[in-house]
């Protein structure tokens, strides 16, 4: 694939043909606004990493001075009969599409060639993840001078593409919306009440009370029936937050359906450590206000 420092034009025109503003289209293939702006403009070439994006996003080749509809890549399945039937159409022999692009290519595309779905994603998924775990277990093996430190490093490289692609796609918002969809545990956060006590920043206190379904000034009332050496233990419905490198990371769900009310209990801070892994309690009494239970 051929690019020109005058392709510029030719994105602007794709990118008005799909009706898609400059961020919009951005996003579409994980670049910032400002390398759109520099391409069509003419400030900047048109690489050919970033003409294989758009292609890959929108069916179109952008080659020399044409732009075209060119959907023979390697995509999630075989053609479906729709999209077959829409290429017998366009394609009729008398050559007068060749170097034509399309509104409606772009949603013959979305649809029937390269679908942005669930299950679309899930197959790419399965077919790639096969190769995750080869470069993984290649990085695990002694290589070049029988080196076999490698493995830490592409598992970091990874982790920081997925942080990258996050950012560059602009994917927060729908990536919190599924892991608080469909990542719900039970979970348990403790405090020890002799620090609650004599916690100064209530403040705080309250607010992480407060994220867990509880009214703290409720549950103080309750602190009377404690014994030395107890903690307080909130129980509630969490989630996964979006950390690759520490996937142990969760905040209370924002709607609950495995506890829907919250509940609460006092237990001996040593037992409770003990169950939960620890064998003795070190931390200063300032670190020991609250802990995570692992569940």
């Amino acid at each position: 694939m051929k690019t020109r420092k005058d392709s510029g034009p030719l994105v602007a025109q794709l990118r008005k043909t799909i009706g898609k503003s400059q961020s919009q289209f951005a996003a579409m293939i994980g670049v910032s606004k400002h390398t759109i702006i520099s391409v069509e403009n003419g400030r900047n070439k048109l690489s050919k990493n970033l003409a294989s994006r758009i292609q890959m996003a929108t069916g179109a080749e952008i080659s020399d001075e044409r732009l075209r509809f060119q959907p023979f890549m390697e995509g999630p399945s075989k053609l479906t009969p729709e999209a077959r039937k829409f290429l017998h159409t366009r394609w009729d022999g008398t050559r007068k599409y060749d170097n034509l692009y399309t509104r409606q290519d772009f949603v013959q595309w979305r649809d029937n060639f390269y679908p942005s779905n669930d299950e679309t994603a899930r197959k790419l998924f399965d077919k790639i993840k096969m190769w995750v775990e080869f470069l993984f277990r290649a990085a695990a093996k002694p290589g070049v001078a029988q080196n076999r430190d490698r493995l830490p490093a592409i598992y970091q490289s990874l982790v920081q593409w997925l942080n990258e692609s996050l950012e560059n796609f602009k994917l927060a918002r729908e990536i919190d919306d599924m892991l608080e969809q469909e990542t719900h545990a039970v979970g348990q956060a403790a405090y020890d009440i002799s620090c609650l006590r004599t916690e100064k920043d209530l403040d705080r206190v309250k607010e992480e009370f407060a994220s867990y379904g509880f009214d703290y000034d409720e549950v103080k009332k309750s602190f009377k029936k404690a014994k030395p050496g107890d903690w307080i233990v909130l129980e509630t419905e969490i989630r996964s937050l979006w950390h690759p490198f520490n996937d142990s990371l969760a905040i209370p769900c924002a709607t609950r359906t495995l506890r829907p009310k919250p509940t609460f209990w006092f237990e001996n801070g040593i037992e409770l450590f003990r169950k939960a892994g620890f064998t003795t309690m070190v931390e200063p009494q300032a670190e020991r206000r609250s802990s995570k239970i692992p569940s």
